[in-house]
């Protein structure tokens, strides 16, 4: 398990001259996800409603039995069963998005998590290239004192300084406005938001097996709780069409076609509407799951070119340190080398982050479409 702590990607050239300190976190408590998960499930408005919705839909159901049992005519049994099947598929799946509200709360705080991290990561890279910047630009300035470059030259290098500089600015506001979210998330009051965590994120990157997609697929399908409530409509739609009786007075016999009343043709069309709903759900759930298979695979070949290109670099670094102690380079050379190689090994954490994050929706029917 691979575990990241606050801008703990920088230690390899931690010894450069160019490297900054980490800022300090000494009031800053730590955080993993499952204790971050366990507060925001407490403040989930929609898991408290989904779960006060329990009682509510149980008495939904007692009702309608009632409701059938006490039917007179054709049309009110066939009303009353309706309401009685659609009162049963809400508690079952009530039941059902209390579990799958939970996943995806922790799910959504490995996001914000990892969100966070990267976020501070790429601060320190920006902090280690204004250093380097610096460098660069103290050097333009020795040149053009010794009339060895041009103005142009040295205010290219200054522009180089403002601009990281403005960079990181920024950046800090995008990690202060992660932490808002990350906070608001959680359910910490508002005037708190601005408060700062040490996030702990244990994610391992595992290449993903060979699998049977198409088996993978039915099970997602079959496990989804949206394409079960189109089922529970359309089930309800076609016993409307089955069922259907002319609306009459049954003293009279005299046909009612007042407000409201549908003909039999009508009840059939709704219900191949809702078959056809049923379908294009099972159908948006496939091409989800390859959607996210090919993201997933082209992720892998990322990260293997990534490793490939960290590899060579750490061998070019090996050279250059060689060179260096010949005196045939200079250690400015040597240290930007060194941090191209932090520079990758972030993209290449990143990467298998985001890979293992994928792979936890693509292993979850509840997730991967976002339900």
């Amino acid at each position: 398990m691979k575990k990241l702590i606050t801008m703990a990607l920088l230690a390899s050239f931690m010894l450069s001259t160019f490297a900054m300190p980490l800022q300090a976190t000494t009031s800053a408590t730590t955080l993993s996800v499952e204790e971050a998960a366990t507060r925001a499930i407490r403040n989930n408005t929609r898991l408290v409603t989904a779960q006060e919705n329990e009682l509510v839909t149980y008495e939904d159901i007692r009702r309608a039995r009632e409701g059938v049992f006490d039917a007179r005519t054709d049309i009110a049994l066939t009303n009353a069963n309706v309401t009685l099947m659609n009162a049963e598929l809400a508690w079952s799946l009530n039941i059902r998005d209390i579990q799958i509200q939970r996943e995806n709360v922790e799910f959504r705080m490995t996001n914000y998590f990892n969100t966070v991290l990267n976020a501070q990561a790429d601060l320190e890279l920006l902090r280690a290239n204004l250093e380097m910047a610096k460098r660069d630009l103290a050097i333009a300035e020795l040149r053009l004192s010794l009339g060895l470059s041009s103005e142009l030259d040295f205010e290219t290098a200054e522009i180089a300084v403002i601009r990281l500089e403005n960079n990181i600015t920024a950046q800090e506001n995008t990690i202060n406005r992660a932490f808002r979210n990350l906070n608001s998330f959680m359910g910490v009051n508002v005037n708190n938001l601005e408060q700062r965590h040490v996030l702990e994120l244990d994610l391992s990157f595992e290449p993903l097996p060979e699998i049977n997609l198409n088996r993978h697929m039915q099970r997602f399908v079959s496990e989804s709780i949206g394409v079960a409530n189109l089922e529970g409509q359309a089930r309800a739609a076609t016993y409307r069409a089955d069922h259907y009786i002319v609306p009459h007075n049954p003293l009279t016999g005299e046909i009612n076609r007042g407000p409201g009343t549908r003909t039999y043709d009508e009840m059939r069309i709704f219900q191949s509407q809702a078959v056809r709903d049923v379908a294009d759900a099972r159908t948006a759930i496939s091409e989800g799951v390859i959607e996210s298979y090919n993201s997933i695979r082209a992720t892998e070949l990322n990260i293997r070119t990534v490793e490939i290109e960290l590899t060579r670099l750490t061998r070019q670094l090996a050279v250059s340190e060689t060179m260096l102690e010949l005196g045939r380079t200079t250690s400015i050379e040597v240290d930007r080398l060194r941090l191209q190689i932090a520079e990758t090994e972030n993209s290449l954490q990143q990467l298998r982050n985001s890979h293992a994050i994928m792979r936890i929706s693509f292993e979850n029917p509840n997730i991967i479409m976002g339900s």
